[in-house]
């Protein structure tokens, strides 16, 4: 049996069993007239049945695997339980057909006429179903999840107790559907039109409803946590007993409830100062109280220096997860957060005024609109403060992409600085005074300062003072010709010059403190233990310093004065004045800073945090040396 008309010849017969025993791997029945014919359990995979006539057909149980179908006529066909995977029915009119508990995963149905059809309990997943007119179907209980909708029209159709997890359902038009109990977390309707809608105890987790119509839409019961509504007008947006935590909307987001801060909190922190006031926020890892669930909000406390900790943390709306890097900025009344937030319809760079009070309000939100993914991580993103709002810099390449803020506006631009490729790994942007931004610069331009050709630099560290910078070094020992090992400082119109060249220095950080430079070092003598104000050289022999040690201590024990000691492994943090060139050990109310120090912050107006394994210092750098300002026990 080698023709078409042998084929076709079985199946009129209805031989279904010689047919399967008997067919080859591929068959072509091209527009084949198999209209009322009972071919149940039939075995068609790999056959092209395009233009066919299937209408009224039973095709029950049949294996309908990477089957062309595509322009059939199939209605009032039984398709009830078939196997149809990677099978295509685009441009086919299906009116009255029963799909119910079949197989069609990956199947193609695009700019396929769907009216009164049964999907209930059908497999879709990864279907195509682009620019359908699906009419008066029920759709109930089918996992479509990862299906594609786009451009498709539903019009009185059921979607009650659907998965469609991560489905395309973007620029869909839906009226008079039904929606209850459907999983549609993670699913895009992005520029979609639900009119006259009720969606009731829905899952709309991490949806993305970007530009949106939903007017007359009532969202009962459902859960939109993440959920991003951006531009879509607020009167449009209607919620009844809905969960709203962490949403991108015009609607003020749920947050987590008041929590009290924990040692590690503190520990973890970063901070900023306003005035007298003390910010901290950290990423936090918590129960939520009302779903059990794990949750990562960005929490925050503010702290008036001259009164007691509070020890309770309120939460940002936007999770700490969706955050891919903030900064925040003291102003007068408060604080200026400026975050970049991941929504499911892009990154957005967000602006938070936050009052002393702990309000937060939102003031401007912009989506960026060059590629971010593959270059805009927090290292390579940063945020600085201009005259009259923020920039936002990032490096692509050799080209320089940056979003202003000018009271609320966003613009966008770039410039290329070919020439100073090499520098981008150790050299950030930084603000000036007069709003410039050197050496990388608004003004393209690296007079400023040019780099040695053949010095390799690390821990380079840059400060913006007055109208110019300050920049501060340690060389990479590669070979003879490299400078002295050491710190070196370039103030401003100054030429380079070496400030310390021991051995046992081993990490520092510059600071602009009110005008003035003050480098942050740390060091170790590889020595024992040293009474504080003793000095000994490095190259002391043991012997002798042992004696000198000995008499100093002896001379302290005489005028009852108590020893501080520094730590045992002899690694302490100094803040050494430029100007003055005099040099202050960081030192907390029980004496120096142990081996348990965690880290420093370098905050505005000249004030330092660090971190110790039991409170958090905060000094104060001025031209009379340093004071300890304030300590908060973790």
């Amino acid at each position: 049996m080698e023709s078409q008309m042998d084929w076709l010849e079985l199946l009129k017969n209805e031989d279904i069993e010689t047919f399967n025993l008997n067919r080859p791997d591929r068959l072509d029945l091209f527009g084949a007239d198999l209209s009322g014919f009972s071919l149940k359990g039939v075995d068609l995979s790999y056959t092209n049945l395009e233009k066919a006539d299937l209408s009224d057909c039973n095709l029950e149980g049949a294996f309908l695997n990477h089957t062309n179908l595509n322009g059939t006529d199939l209605t009032g066909t039984n398709l009830r339980n078939i196997d149809a995977e990677r099978s295509s029915w685009s441009e086919s009119y299906i009116e009255d057909a029963d799909f119910s508990f079949s197989n069609l995963s990956y199947a193609n149905f695009n700019d396929a006429e769907l009216h009164n059809v049964d999907f209930a309990h059908a497999t879709l997943y990864e279907a195509r179903l682009k620019r359908c007119d699906i009419q008066k179907s029920s759709m109930r209980y089918i996992n479509a999840e990862q299906a594609r909708f786009s451009g498709s029209q539903f019009t009185g159709s059921d979607l009650s107790f659907a998965v469609l997890k991560k489905a395309k359902l973007a620029k869909c038009n839906f009226s008079k559907t039904l929606f209850s109990n459907s999983d549609l977390s993670e699913s895009l309707f992005a520029e979609a039109s639900l009119k006259q809608l009720t969606l009731e105890q829905c899952d709309l987790r991490n949806s993305n409803f970007h530009k949106a119509s939903l007017k007359e839409c009532l969202f009962e019961s459902c859960d939109l946590t993440s959920a991003d509504l951006t531009e879509v007008p607020a009167e449009d947006q209607k919620f009844k007993n809905c969960t709203l935590r962490d949403l991108s909307s015009l609607i003020p987001a749920e947050t987590p409830s008041l929590i009290t801060i924990k040692r590690l909190d503190l520990l973890n922190a970063d901070a900023c100062l306003s005035s007298e006031h003390l910010l901290l926020y950290w990423k936090s890892t918590e129960l939520d109280d009302a779903s059990g669930e794990e949750i990562t909000p960005l929490r925050l406390t503010i702290i008036k220096t001259d009164a007691q900790l509070k020890r309770e943390a309120f939460a940002h709306s936007v999770s700490a997860q969706r955050v891919q890097s903030c900064q925040l900025f003291p102003t007068s009344n408060g604080w200026d957060l400026i975050m970049l937030e991941q929504r499911s319809s892009g990154i957005y760079l967000r602006w938070d005024q936050i009052s002393f009070s702990g309000e937060i309000s939102l003031k401007a939100v912009q989506r960026v609109s060059f590629p971010v993914p593959n270059h805009l991580i927090p290292n390579r993103a940063k945020i600085y403060k201009m005259r009259e709002g923020y920039a936002l810099f990032s490096i692509q390449g050799r080209v320089l992409i940056f979003l202003v803020s000018h009271k609320g506006q966003f613009f966008e631009g770039g410039y290329s600085f070919p020439t100073a490729l090499k520098l981008f790994d150790h050299l950030p942007i930084v603000q000036t005074k007069g709003g410039s931004l050197t050496p990388l610069g608004l003004h393209n331009t690296l007079d400023h300062f040019q780099t040695p050709k053949e010095l390799s630099l690390e821990q380079l560290c840059i400060t913006p003072i007055k109208d110019s910078f300050a920049l501060s070094w340690l060389p990479k020992p590669n070979n003879d010709d490299q400078p002295d090992p050491g710190l070196w400082i370039k103030a401003p119109n100054q030429e380079p010059e070496l400030l310390f060249t021991k051995t046992f220095l081993l990490e520092h950080i510059l600071v602009n403190s009110k005008g003035v430079p003050w480098i942050l070092f740390k060091r170790s003598s590889n020595a024992p233990a040293t009474p504080l104000g003793m000095e000994l050289p490095p190259d002391m022999p043991a012997e002798i310093m042992e004696e000198l040690m000995a008499e100093f201590m002896d001379e302290m024990l005489a005028e009852e004065m108590p020893i501080p000691l520094s730590s045992g492994s002899n690694v302490e943090w100094v803040a050494y004045n430029y100007s003055t060139c005099q040099e202050y050990i960081l030192c907390g109310p029980e004496g120096l800073i142990e081996e348990n120090f965690l880290n420093i912050s370098i905050l505005d107006q000249g004030y330092v945090l660090c971190k110790t394994d039991g409170s958090l210092l905060l000094f104060d750098l001025h031209e009379n040396g340093v004071e300890l300002k304030y300590e908060i026990f973790a």
